[in-house]
């Protein structure tokens, strides 16, 4: 290869790079943005499985002032056997009656909280949370048949990319626009 084909395919290499930069750092922000908006569906998705297979409520809280998204699950501070053994009939004191909501473990991580903190991870740096909005409360409760407390819309937003994440107040499905 002479100095003069390998000055052409150098100026032939950036050229395809002057062109095909935007387009890669256009996918770049669309696949950062798609990454939270999956953290935020499957936090809903997974606190309402969750309350399904335990019968205990979960509630799922999207925070735009800290960015974060966390998962908490009802925690009974009374877990004594319900029945009397006498007479197996149910004695109304030792009903489970607490409402302390405790951090739910990360499905993937055990050992770890749910809680997802996109100023913590690199990959979703620049990610903002624009508004979260609630039908009622702060956070979306699923009751132990998987029923949300409320609806909920939560806007995401990269450079000038949006994504909106709603939760259906009558059935707790989780859309994406």
């Amino acid at each position: 290869m002479t100095l003069v084909e390998l000055v052409i395919v150098l100026m032939m290499l950036g050229i395809l790079t002057t062109v095909a930069s935007p387009q890669l750092l256009s996918s770049i922000e669309s696949a950062r943005l798609d990454a939270v908006t999956s953290e935020v569906v499957t936090a809903h998705q997974f606190a309402q499985s969750s309350a399904m297979a335990s019968g205990r409520p979960c509630r799922v809280r999207v925070d735009a002032i800290t960015e974060t998204v966390t998962l908490e699950q009802v925690q009974y501070t009374k877990l004594t056997d319900i029945l009397n053994v006498a007479n197996t009939q149910l004695v109304a004191a030792d009903v489970e009656t607490s409402t302390a909501y405790a951090a739910m473990k990360h499905p993937l991580r055990r050992t770890t909280s749910y809680t997802v903190d996109f100023k913590a991870v690199t990959w979703f740096s620049g990610i903002n949370i624009v508004s979260v909005v609630y039908g009622t409360g702060s956070n979306v409760v699923y009751d132990g048949q998987g029923a949300p407390s409320t609806g909920a819309v939560v806007t995401l937003a990269y450079g000038d990319r949006q994504a909106v994440v709603s939760v259906s107040s009558s059935t707790g499905a989780v859309t994406v626009q």
